[in-house]
């Protein structure tokens, strides 16, 4: 099967940062290109200034490069500034033309791919799907996206929660909606003997290792969860937090305002493998960041056997199960995750102990083959090309 994914929210170099950069679609195709013939388009869209001036120096600067076995073509594309109207479906058909690769399957994945995605599709006869994140909810109620929406078989929300969305805005192409969320590499996932470990861990637990991974925004809601914690009196317990960003002045700010100096730590932004480290050392893991398409450091959270602490109605909503493998609080809700808190620093050992069960079961379920397989079959189901 040919499968052409079209998106910026891919990497455009080998060994590209993933601060700069999710790595989520790319954990898709590296496993599709297992059984599968896979090109990606990684759009790029310099400003309309530049463009004029130096447009053939633009496209003189495109560039392929090969990530996992899975070829990447960087595209530098057009784009009228202000209404948001993108192109490049010619260039993309000259390349696809001129490498002789004849698509099955094109994936649209963000909302300034689609209409590329779906003039390509008419002009090599062939299934188009719609990939769509948060950032495009804001986007896909606009008329110049309906005829994606019409001619696309099939609409791939990121999460369970930008499903529901989308069907509030969309309903009458319920129908074409599936959920693909992201999955975690097998080797990241702790053994089952570490996971019966963690929980036996919690039954003379002294002090409880709260951890945040995030980049430091508003939308992360880390002010709410310092403000919950200042809160938190019948256990011992620290805090840690990884990252950086515009709010970490104002995070350090509150707290100091709240005398939490002695148990908050910051520690910066961490290579993916020192957070993992800091994962298994620490024993709940909250992040109630709204909105949010997904999280892959729920899932690595999880993977080290931490209770997980996330917001009702995004992200990690629909792979957390609320009080069965982990927490869910509504955005902001102060009172709600004191409570939440309060609960898992009172709550019997042995039921924390079913929590960690459940979770191990969970992420098993939600690794990166399993997910690259799940998100194949579905697109393919009912269609002609198998």
């Amino acid at each position: 099967m040919n499968i052409l994914l079209i998106t910026h929210l891919y990497p455009s170099y080998i060994g590209q940062p993933r601060s700069e950069i999710s790595y989520a679609l790319h954990n898709f195709t590296a496993g599709w290109v297992k059984n599968n013939n896979i090109i990606v388009v990684h759009t790029l869209y310099p400003s309309y200034k530049n463009f004029l001036k130096e447009g053939a120096l633009y496209q003189k600067l495109d560039s392929s490069f090969e990530l996992d076995s899975v070829k990447i073509y960087n595209k530098k594309l057009f784009r009228f500034p202000k209404i948001y109207r993108y192109f490049g479906a010619d260039s993309i058909k000259k390349l696809l033309i001129k490498i002789n690769f004849t698509p099955d399957y094109i994936i649209s994945h963000m909302y300034n791919s689609y209409s590329i995605g779906r003039k390509l599709s008419v002009f090599f006869k062939c299934n188009f799907i719609i990939g769509v994140h948060n950032t495009d909810l804001m986007y896909i109620h606009k008329k110049r996206f309906y005829k994606c929406l019409r001619q696309c078989s099939k609409i791939v929300c990121r999460s369970y929660s930008i499903n529901e969305k989308l069907k509030e805005i969309h309903p009458v192409y319920e129908s074409k909606m599936l959920i693909a969320n992201s999955g975690i590499c097998e080797d990241d996932i702790e053994t089952h003997e570490y996971f019966l470990e963690k929980a036996k861990s919690w039954k003379n637990k002294g002090k409880i290792i709260f951890i945040t991974v995030a980049a430091f925004h508003k939308l992360k809601n880390i002010d709410i969860t310092l403000d919950a914690l200042s809160k938190i009196h019948n256990k011992t317990w620290e805090y840690i937090i990884i990252g950086d960003g515009k709010e970490k002045e104002n995070l350090m700010e509150i707290t100091k305002a709240k005398n939490l100096t002695d148990r908050v730590f910051f520690l910066g932004e961490k290579k993916r493998e020192e957070v993992l480290s800091f994962l298994k050392l620490s024993d709940i893991f909250i992040l109630v960041s709204a909105p949010e398409t997904f999280g892959l450091v729920y899932l690595e959270a999880m993977s080290k056997g931490n209770i997980v602490v996330g917001c009702k109605g995004w992200g990690i909503d629909g792979i957390v199960k609320d009080k069965t493998n982990g927490f869910l609080c509504e955005a902001r809700n102060t009172d709600q995750l004191v409570c939440i808190l309060n609960e898992l620093c009172t709550m019997p050992a042995e039921e924390k102990s079913k929590i960690i069960n459940e979770t191990e079961k969970t992420i098993l379920n939600n690794t990166n083959e399993i997910a690259a397989n799940k998100y194949l079959e579905m697109i393919s189901k009912e269609n002609k090309i198998a």
